[in-house]
């Protein structure tokens, strides 16, 4: 079969526009979508600021910010900052840290990071069937997925064998030290690090680090779901009917979980332990689900038939 130049021209075109496309956009899936003012501001201080801290409600795009702002970083694109002469010689290594493997796969790397490269640009490694890392094959830049909720002991030692240049870190962790962990692997100069969260779990620590933020070392940037282009505002607030004042805020724009306005109050130091003794299968177990209109809550509880304490083994998104 024989094919024409002019179709040559054309498709080679089409490919260009695309890559081009896909350098300016903020959404992969939109070509046409472009940073609001919120995300600008987080990303017009890359590099300037040591730790950015994104606090956002469900849905405003948070997760897509560190998506894209990775991204631009790994292919050197970046608007407002310029990759290290050092690091254009080298792989670079960066680590997105999230609350699970099943999240870290199918929403963060398969959703906000790869769709901005082309097919087959990165190879994948896998560990019985679990993706850990992805190599870029011509520069050799490296993502690696880690998980912040495998407990937290576990998920501090697991962080400790890395020194990185790019550290994003996806979800609160459930301890200020794991949080401080994922800080110290950046300690090099020029090093990157910022989060993504949505503050729903309550963690005085982490809150007081946080809103200690202070300029040029740290800083706090807010996006609300209600400033998402195309959301219905009226039909947002009609979905929380039922829900406090405050969790209305948190679920929208962010803002930290109040205590005395929830069920209970957690505090991750009383209630968590980083190892079950003589944890088993054979114990009894129960399966809790809190359907969701975007992802469900999931938690699997075991009890020590010995005590009958209950420990929670597993709590994710589905």
């Amino acid at each position: 079969m024989r094919i024409r130049t002019k179709d040559l021209i054309k498709a080679a075109a089409k490919a260009k526009l695309k890559a081009l496309d896909l350098k300016a956009c903020f959404d992969p899936h939109y070509p046409e979508s472009r940073p609001n003012e919120a995300q600008l501001a987080f990303f017009k201080d890359s590099g300037k600021i040591k730790f950015r801290y994104l606090i956002g409600g469900n849905g405003s795009g948070k997760s897509q910010v560190g998506g894209r702002e990775l991204s631009w970083i790994i292919q050197d694109i970046h608007p407002y900052w310029d990759m290290p002469e050092d690091w254009k010689t080298r792989g670079l290594q960066c680590l997105v840290i999230g609350k699970s493997r099943s999240i870290l796969e199918n929403e963060i790397w398969t959703k906000k990071i790869a769709p901005f490269f082309a097919k087959g640009e990165w190879r994948e490694a896998r560990s019985g069937g679990v993706l850990q890392h992805v190599e870029h094959r011509e520069s050799g830049h490296k993502i690696i997925f880690l998980s912040h909720s495998d407990g937290s002991q576990k998920a501090i030692d697991n962080l400790q064998a890395y020194d990185a240049d790019v550290v994003w870190l996806d979800e609160m962790p459930a301890k200020q030290a794991v949080l401080e962990e994922t800080q110290r692997r950046t300690r090099r100069p020029n090093t990157l690090w910022f989060s993504t969260f949505t503050p729903k779990s309550i963690n005085v620590k982490i809150r007081k680090q946080v809103d200690a933020a202070k300029e040029p070392v740290a800083k706090r940037y807010r996006m609300s779901r209600l400033d998402v282009p195309g959301v219905d505002k009226v039909a947002e607030l009609l979905a929380l009917e039922g829900l406090s004042e405050s969790q209305k805020r948190t679920i929208l724009e962010g803002e930290w979980a109040v205590g005395d306005e929830h069920v209970y109050g957690f505090d991750s130091d009383a209630m968590t332990v980083s190892h079950i003794p003589d944890y088993s299968y054979t114990w009894r177990h129960v399966e809790s689900v809190d359907p969701g209109s975007n992802r469900g809550g999931l938690t699997v509880w075991a009890e020590d038939p010995k005590t009958n304490v209950w420990y929670c083994i597993k709590a994710e998104y589905i």
